[in-house]
This record gives C-alpha cells, sequence and structure tokens, in this order.
C-alpha cells in the first residue's frame, strides 16, 4: 500500500483552498483517480503560550523597588489579550499594561511596602484567544518579593 502525503503550508486558520493533481496515481486494480476539489476549512488546534518576563528583576528575585516592570510574550498573535488576564497573589496590583500582538509589558505594584511580601504573577490557561479559536496554556508563574 502507498500513501500519498499532502503538505498545505500558509496561514493554519480560516478557509482555503486545496488543489491536487493526481494525475498518475492509480488503485492496485488499475483504476485511476476520482477528482475531488473544493473549500478545506483549517483550524488551529495548538493552544499558544505566554511568557512572563521582567527587565528589572529576575524571577524569585527580592526587590526593595517601588514596582517592577513585566513583559509578557506569546508566541502568537492575541488580540484580546488584557490585564484582566493576569493574576497576581497578595493583593499586588497591575498598572500601565500596553502593548498588541505578541508583546505586552505592564507594572507590577505592591500592596504595601516596607513588609517582606511575595507576588506570584501568571496568565492562567483559557484565558484568551490566539489567531483562531484556540486559547492559551497557562503562563509561567513569575515571583517576586519586595522587601
Amino acid at each position: 500500500m502507498d500513501t500519498l502525503i499532502i503538505s498545505l503550508t500558509g496561514s493554519p486558520v480560516g478557509n482555503e483552498t486545496l488543489t491536487v493533481n493526481l494525475s498518475g496515481i492509480y488503485d492496485q486494480a488499475g483504476n485511476g483517480p476520482i477528482n475531488v476539489s473544493g473549500d478545506v476549512s483549517l483550524h488551529d488546534i495548538h493552544p499558544f503560550t505566554i511568557t512572563i518576563t521582567s527587565t528589572d528583576i529576575s524571577s524569585g528575585d527580592i526587590t526593595d523597588d517601588s514596582s517592577i516592570n513585566l513583559t509578557f510574550i506569546c508566541d502568537e498573535e492575541t488580540n484580546d489579550f488584557s490585564a484582566n488576564h493576569i493574576t497576581v497573589s497578595n493583593q499586588g496590583t497591575i498598572s500601565n499594561f500596553s502593548g498588541s500582538g505578541t508583546h505586552y509589558t505592564a507594572t507590577l505594584e505592591p500592596f504595601t511596602t516596607g513588609e517582606y511580601i511575595t507576588y506570584a504573577i501568571q496568565v492562567k490557561g483559557g484565558e484568551f484567544l490566539g489567531q483562531g479559536t484556540t486559547k492559551n496554556t497557562a503562563s509561567n508563574i513569575f515571583n517576586d518579593s519586595f522587601s
């Protein structure tokens, strides 16, 4: 048994037309191909990831800064990622959220200063859509301690 492998390149979202030239391909009985044509609907089935980093500190560090800058990088463009998708433990606050496409930034402000408090920042899985109909996987957990 022979297998015909067909590859399609391009955007994994939307409707595409797939044309395959089957001339010269026959089954074991010598029957030629049946011409089949039409539109093929493609769907992005792979969840995408988001990674949280900071230009100020590394995850797990302790800082005495009044705030830290965070960066959120998606490996697929998104149109609906917002500050509401970011969770922060211990009553930390996300402000100055901005960005588009795959790159976003925000500021983490501690609930109080002068106390040693650790904050865990994360984007939970299934919170927002990528280019297609798939949702994000959970991000890494970025830990920061203010003293």
